[in-house]
């Protein structure tokens, strides 16, 4: 079993100081093992903040697979 979560401010609007756009959690875990946690700062607009975060997803559940 093999879960992944992703999660965070993807823009234009809803950042602060604290987290600002571009600010993304990611998590990978599978059942059985700790789960591994990343909070990652990607630059560019809405999508192109989306598009990183989903390749960041894959490439780090490949990883772990």
């Amino acid at each position: 079993q093999v879960a992944i979560a992703i999660t965070g401010l993807a823009g234009p609007k809803g950042g602060t100081d604290v987290l600002p756009v571009g600010t993304v959690f990611l998590a990978w875990g599978i059942e059985g093992k700790k789960i591994q946690v990343e909070q990652v700062q990607f630059q560019g607009d809405r999508n192109e903040i989306q598009r990183q975060a989903t390749e960041r997803l894959l490439r780090g559940l490949y990883e772990l697979l």
